[in-house]
């Protein structure tokens, strides 16, 4: 949090944060080309058996080469996304127990945490200790924004009620109070 020239507390997002934040972004893509290129490279190797062209082993090197190069790079980064709470880590399963929140997409953990946080739709849900929180960036202060806007026009509507009720009052001459 920060402290805004009109004395107002900002939450903005600092350097080292949105650092964190996209090397789980990258990493999160990382296993998901990882899956895709797998997914790929099998299709196509069944395409080429089942066809008997060789033709179609062409794409199945170039699908295997992806899926090298990203498993390389998803080895060396995985172990670095992890829980802020308990230090588990979000993108490679643990022998331990899940939490009872813990969410799965095809029946994965890891999976779910990796959707989000390749997409950040919602907030990180660690699939062990039942922490959520949301690793990009912080949107206090277009809420706060949000909230302020909203306050003025409900302090507008509350006012032009009072001058209605106060006309109607004195056009029956009675006090308002």
């Amino acid at each position: 949090m920060s402290l805004g020239r009109d004395g107002k507390i900002y939450g903005t997002m600092n350097k080292r944060r949105s650092n964190v934040a996209f090397r789980y972004m990258w990493t999160a893509w990382l296993n998901i080309i990882r899956w895709l290129s797998l997914w790929t490279m099998t299709a196509f190797l069944i395409i080429a058996v089942v066809n008997k062209d060789p033709g179609w082993f062409i794409h199945t090197g170039i699908a295997g080469g992806v899926f090298v190069v990203a498993l390389m790079f998803f080895l060396l980064e995985a172990p670095s996304v992890r829980c802020l709470g308990c230090g588990g880590t979000l993108l490679r399963t643990m022998r331990c127990a899940k939490h009872k929140t813990a969410k799965r997409i095809m029946g994965s953990y890891t999976l779910h945490c990796t959707y989000v946080l390749a997409t950040y739709r919602h907030s990180v849900h660690c699939p062990y200790c039942g922490m959520r929180y949301k690793v990009s960036r912080s949107t206090r202060k277009e809420q706060h924004e949000a909230d302020e806007v909203n306050h003025v026009a409900r302090v507008a509507e509350a006012q032009a009620k009072e001058d209605k009720a106060r006309k109607k009052a004195e056009s029956k001459n009675r006090p308002y109070y």
